[in-house]
């Protein structure tokens, strides 16, 4: 788990690395692509078991999350899916424009 938060920035050493090789900057412009594509996967693959607000919110003290908590992270996850897959979407435009 400890060597998840240093995925980043071996995507964009990866992305770097392959503009610097290839002498083209369109490399780098694929760091939001790729990082939107793997936030909104992990969103939307926590659907199917547990959503990820809900694993945030369980660790603040019981009884806080209100009735309704569990259905209103269930459509903020999924919000958060389409909206960095709308984003991604944006990103790849910008780089074939």
């Amino acid at each position: 788990m400890k060597g998840r938060k240093y995925i980043p920035l071996l995507v964009l050493a990866a992305c770097i690395a392959a503009a610097l090789v290839f002498r083209r900057f369109v490399y780098v412009a694929w760091y939001p692509v790729v990082m939107s594509a793997a936030v909104s996967l992990s969103f939307a693959l926590s659907l199917r078991t547990r959503p990820l607000c809900l694993v945030a919110a369980e660790k603040i003290p019981p009884g806080i999350l209100p009735e309704g908590g569990e259905d209103y992270c269930r459509r903020y996850t999924l919000f958060w899916a389409v909206w960095l897959a709308i984003n991604g979407l944006i990103a790849v435009g910008t780089i074939y424009a």
